[in-house]
């Protein structure tokens, strides 16, 4: 009893924590978990608060983000490349997505991708991959009936990575939905895949329907000081060392406005928005963070994506800032939702199904401007979008997924057949870890 009231005491404390991690044994582990678990629980509440209230911009600016991604997130399929440079594959593959050497494949847990070591980054979209090596050689593997894998496969697929030739000198990957982007050294742009939208520089109306999709590699222009590539469903952003950003692709939704009016941009345009430090590249929408940690959104709202506290089935070409979002350190999209991380940890979401799954229209639960969605007590120092989840990274190597649970895409060694509204909004460890 008197060590129950020592524990309510604590607990309505909270601040006084430190102090007791003097006690000793498994019991007093397991009383100090808890109360450093209500005690996050309970800033978590007041953060929410403090969240939409402080807008005040970083003292300090905010470096452009031109860290190599450790994690990408696939349909089905999860890829990560540890420290070591050894990459590891979960989930469920229908075109050879895992890198096993099989088409339909299924790993609950993460597991070694053979033949692949000494990588930098991967990227990842619906159904295909690629990874970069250290040495600036690129691999690809998966889904390849657009070409996106830079080479001919016998079928639409290729289930084991293989290097593309004619890449070389390579310092940032990205698989688009049925296209993919490399940036060499020199800031020279490739691209190979489906270019109906013009995410290539051709599009299906200036080249009369024909077919448009390619393996091979495509030189898309040269951009002085560019240091990261980002391919979208249907089109591109090209980021600078100084805080530059240009787009290419599909523009009718309005999700390039600020590089032009024309609804297709087949030549990379520059943003007349300055101090960009990182893109994300949602279904017809685009957030751009800026260096003073504000969040600035263009593009297709339904599902209220653009966090303007509304939604509509119009285009938005203009920028705007999302609301109730400052000192916003990542940022991801995945479709028609969006996720923003701030300085204190807190994880923000927004857009269709930001609150709950989207196999039931009737349950649905959009959210039109951003709300919070967990305090994560392991700080973490990236975010990554893709279909219909995130995943954040923390700095001691740990990686917990929100959004959908489905399959086997978190790598928690568990098979999820459904998953409900709160499964959706609670971040979740996966057993992967990039350290």
């Amino acid at each position: 009893m008197r060590m129950l009231g020592w524990i309510l005491d604590m607990r309505r404390a909270c601040g006084i924590k430190e102090r007791a991690m003097n006690i000793r044994g498994s019991v007093g582990v397991l009383v100090m978990s808890g109360i450093i678990a209500a005690c996050n629980s309970d800033a978590a509440t007041g953060e929410k608060a403090q969240g939409t209230a402080d807008q005040a911009p970083f003292e300090v600016p905010l470096a452009v983000n031109a860290k190599h991604q450790r994690l990408a997130l696939g349909m089905q399929v999860s890829v990560g490349v540890k420290d070591d440079g050894t990459v590891w594959s979960w989930g469920t593959a229908s075109y050879g997505e895992l890198g096993t050497g099989l088409r339909g494949d299924r790993r609950p847990v993460p597991e070694k991708v053979k033949g692949l070591d000494e990588i930098m980054e991967v990227s990842g979209s619906s159904y295909h991959f690629l990874a970069l090596h250290k040495n600036g050689t690129v691999y690809s593997w998966g889904m390849n009936d657009r070409g996106q894998l830079g080479y001919q496969t016998s079928e639409n697929s290729g289930s084991k990575p293989r290097q593309i030739d004619g890449l070389n000198n390579i310092v940032s990957v990205s698989a688009g939905y049925k296209h993919s982007l490399a940036l060499d050294n020199d800031g020279s742009i490739y691209g190979f895949g489906g270019s109906e939208s013009g995410q290539l520089g051709r599009n299906k109306v200036a080249d009369k329907n024909q077919d448009l999709g390619s393996d091979s590699i495509s030189y898309l222009g040269r951009i002085r000081g560019a240091v990261k590539v980002i391919a979208g469903v249907d089109g591109n952003a090209v980021l600078t060392g100084d805080g530059r950003v240009w787009f290419m692709g599909h523009n009718a939704t309005g999700q390039f406005g600020c590089s032009g009016t024309q609804s297709v941009i087949l030549e990379f345009s520059l943003c007349d928005m300055p101090s960009v430090v990182d893109v994300a590249l949602g279904a017809g929408s685009t957030y751009l963070l800026g260096g003073d940690g504000y969040v600035w959104a263009m593009g297709f709202n339904s599902g209220g994506r653009l966090g303007r506290g509304f939604s509509d089935q119009k285009p938005h070409p203009e920028l705007a800032k999302v609301s109730n979002l400052s000192r916003i350190v990542a940022i991801s999209s995945n479709g028609a939702l969006a996720y923003a991380l701030d300085d204190r940890s807190n994880l923000f979401a927004w857009g269709a199904s930001a609150g709950g799954p989207a196999s039931d229209m009737r349950k649905r639960k959009d959210w039109y401007e951003p709300k919070l969605v967990a305090r994560l007590i392991e700080r973490p120092i990236a975010i990554v979008g893709g279909d219909g989840r995130s995943a954040m990274l923390s700095a001691d190597g740990y990686v917990n997924f929100v959004g959908s649970s489905k399959g086997m895409i978190r790598g928690i060694g568990e098979i999820k057949v459904a998953e409900d509204d709160k499964t959706w909004v609670t971040p979740q460890r996966s057993l992967w870890m990039w350290r």
